[in-house]
């Protein structure tokens, strides 16, 4: 059930919103529900190190897409062009 759920989010994908905002908190569910075994908990305990720096790579593209570094720093760009004196 929690599968249909994620593959129809996907395919409506309301608002834009990625597949990702059904699916971790179905798995979540399935593991709090303990649909999930206790080996495959224990793989993705393994593998965290990595799933935190793919997730981190994902947040600083999607910042970089949304063009929040620029609005950071246009400010700071345009104050530093008034005290240059030129």
């Amino acid at each position: 059930m929690v599968q249909v759920g994620v593959l129809a989010f996907a395919a409506i994908r309301p608002r834009g919103l990625p597949e990702a905002v059904a699916a971790v908190p179905g798995a979540l569910l399935l593991c709090l529900v303990g649909v999930i075994p206790d080996e495959a908990r224990h793989q993705v305990a393994a593998m965290l190190p990595t799933i935190r720096f793919l997730a981190g790579v994902m947040l600083f593209h999607t910042c970089q897409a949304e063009g929040m570094f620029a609005a950071a720093g246009a400010p700071k760009a345009a104050r530093s062009c008034l005290s240059c004196g030129r």
